[in-house]
């Protein structure tokens, strides 16, 4: 283990007789999907949909929804709600799709793969979503062409929103490297002012600075995203549990 660079740790579960730890955390509806991968999606989507200027199409989507059999229709836009509860998620997952592609219509020729991967990742997790509410399953229901079909799905397109899966500390992180690139290139810009170079000349290093500063900032974003967490991890447990 140590020449793979893993440490063992003592865990008291492995001692007890009929216990595997690994099966101590059971994935449920409530925390696990509604409150858990859900909100972490619609985090992503309203970055992106921030990102390509297309909030306001979502929230006019989201607020001409109709009510059917089973269904509320929200009486205010999604970002205009400032506590979300189960019931209201659920409802959430139910309309979610169908408001994000309404929002993503018409898109540009440089847009057009971004959106279409986009859609793919949300039609996913959503059909994924809805499977698992069903109050009884078969084989069929649990197999690769239905559940676990669709979470793989979703891993594959997942990395569209890469750049949205950055927490605080590690945004942080990156506002500092960026910083250190800002820095120098103040001092440069300051040294070439004092060797009397023309405006036409700090004009041209001016913009490249910029184009370096928005490679960074990408390529810090990209290097400190990450998918790992504990909602995100028990959803391929949730047919075993079943």
């Amino acid at each position: 283990m140590a020449e793979k660079g893993i440490t063992a740790l003592f865990n008291a579960f492995w001692g007890l007789p009929h216990v595997d730890p690994a099966e101590l955390a059971k994935p449920d509806l409530l925390h696990t999907v509604y409150l858990g991968i859900l909100k972490h999606l619609m985090e992503w989507i309203q970055d992106f949909l921030k990102k390509h200027n297309r909030l306001k199409y979502f929230d006019e989507a989201w607020a001409s929804m109709g009510a059917y059999p089973g269904f509320t229709a929200p009486k205010k836009a999604y970002r205009e709600v400032s506590q979300w509860q189960g019931k209201e998620m659920r409802n959430l997952g139910r309309i979610v799709t169908a408001a994000f592609a309404t929002a993503l219509h018409a898109p540009n020729d440089v847009e057009r793969a971004d959106f279409r991967f986009a859609t793919r990742c949300v039609t996913a997790i959503v059909d994924f979503h809805l499977m698992a509410q069903y109050s009884t399953h078969t084989e069929a229901t649990l197999d690769y062409t239905s559940m676990r079909g669709f979470l793989s799905d979703f891993h594959k397109e997942k990395e569209i929103f890469w750049a949205f899966r950055i927490g605080k500390h590690r945004t942080k992180q990156a506002r500092g490297a960026v910083g250190k690139i800002a820095s120098r290139q103040a001092q440069w810009a300051k040294a070439m002012a004092r060797k009397g170079k023309t405006a036409t000349q700090r004009r041209k290093v001016a913009l490249e600075d910029q184009e370096e500063l928005a490679s960074v900032r990408v390529e810090e974003a990209a290097k400190r995203a990450y998918f790992n967490f504990m909602k995100m991890h028990l959803l391929q447990h949730f047919s075993s549990h079943v």
